[in-house]
């Protein structure tokens, strides 16, 4: 397993902390305690938003959740009740192909975490839970390969947390454990060598993960964080466990450009900063609040960051949904949202819903499956 070094950006870092932004170094500092001025915008004024309604017979039958892969021809989801892997055409929400290798065997799949198409090859990557490896299927289901992960301890199980279509060449992998120890790495896909980015020192680790124990019961939750969001320039790095988010280039060289404070360390309960996502003139955060009630299953307080790109300000962001009455969205890394056909059945009949959104709404069956809201950017369809 070859290194790409993550040159230290700490006393880069400090200087621009206690000096403040400049034109050279575009470095802004968001306070995750401080309360900012409140803003509302409504996301048909952020982006082109698209209403997928989704093809249903016996087999294409989605349980919910949301889609795995959102590309710019198919739309993924995993259901592991059944081991489908379901694909849609992301235009037209027809169905495009069913995967199923769910078994015991070296080319099979007992239940996949998480899964991504390289549209261009037509091969799907299915990350599996218990066998911490990659399978690898054409669009007919046929087995091509496995890619095992980077080198794991043999006393610990490393797991993924997210992984992204790179290149043509290269999936760009995020996998940790509940012990602290947390790596990032590029991974061939023909011959699964891996190529780590960035090793976060133990010390400096924040688990992503809440435990509690009850009666003999461990109960765990965690907030939904990806490190590595596309943007129009590439990358954003965004760790939880660091205090500095990163633009990395095609190098993947990391470049500076927001500093959180107070430290994440330094938070108590631990108040993690997540990049989500971005527009040409906006970039979107969240503050999230590391703690949750179990007995009230309550907790992860999410706030909601805007930062206005011409003029660097940050606001406390809310946003409203145009179709759906009371339905608050938040940004994700991949901008899209399912929403199942008995929820918007009810929405329908409380009156919450309208134009195209109420229009597809009003010729679902109970049965069916449901919608995909897509968010693409305005004037290049992209999400």
């Amino acid at each position: 397993m070859r290194r790409i070094p993550f040159i230290s950006m700490i006393a880069f870092v400090a200087m621009s902390v206690s000096c403040g932004s400049s034109a050279d170094t575009e470095m802004m500092t968001i306070d995750v305690e401080k309360s900012y001025p409140k803003k509302e915008l409504t996301i048909d004024d952020l982006w082109e938003v698209e209403y997928i309604a989704l093809e249903t017979d016996s087999i294409f039958l989605l349980p919910g959740g949301q889609p795995q892969h959102v590309g710019e021809s198919k739309l993924g989801f995993v259901d592991n009740r059944t081991g489908n892997l379901l694909f849609f055409d992301a235009k037209t929400g027809k169905k495009a192909f069913c995967i199923n290798r769910k078994g015991p065997g070296p080319e099979e799949y007992k239940s996949v975490g998480a899964l991504v198409m390289d549209e261009k090859a037509g091969e799907i990557f299915a990350w599996t839970i218990f066998d911490a490896t990659f399978q690898v299927y054409d669009e007919q289901g046929k087995y091509q390969r496995t890619l095992p992960m980077h080198n794991k301890r043999k006393d610990e199980y490393l797991y993924i947390t997210n992984f992204i279509n790179l290149d043509d060449n290269r999936l760009l992998c995020s996998s940790h454990n509940i012990k602290g120890y947390a790596v990032h790495y590029l991974q061939d896909k023909k011959t699964g060598l891996t190529t780590i980015v960035d090793s976060i020192p133990n010390e400096r680790y924040v688990n992503q993960y809440i435990f509690a124990e009850k009666d003999g019961v461990t109960y765990s939750t965690a907030p939904n964080l990806i490190p590595f969001v596309r943007i129009s320039e590439g990358l954003v790095y965004a760790d939880h466990s660091n205090d500095t988010l990163y633009r990395m280039t095609d190098g993947m060289t990391p470049s500076p450009f927001i500093v959180r404070t107070p430290r994440v360390k330094e938070t108590e309960p631990n108040k993690i900063l997540r990049f989500d996502n971005e527009t040409d003139d906006w970039m979107f955060l969240s503050g999230i609040e590391m703690a949750y009630d179990f007995s009230k299953n309550e907790g992860l307080h999410q706030t909601n960051y805007g930062v206005e790109k011409a003029s660097g300000e940050i606001y406390e962001m809310k946003f409203i949904h145009p179709d759906y009455a009371g339905k608050e969205y938040r940004p994700t890394a991949l901008n899209a949202r399912y929403y199942p056909a008995d929820e918007l059945l009810t929405a329908l009949e409380e009156g919450k819903l309208k134009g195209k959104l109420k229009e597809i709404a009003s010729t679902l069956g109970e049965e069916d499956n449901g919608v995909v809201m897509l968010l693409k950017r305005k004037g290049n369809g992209q999400n």
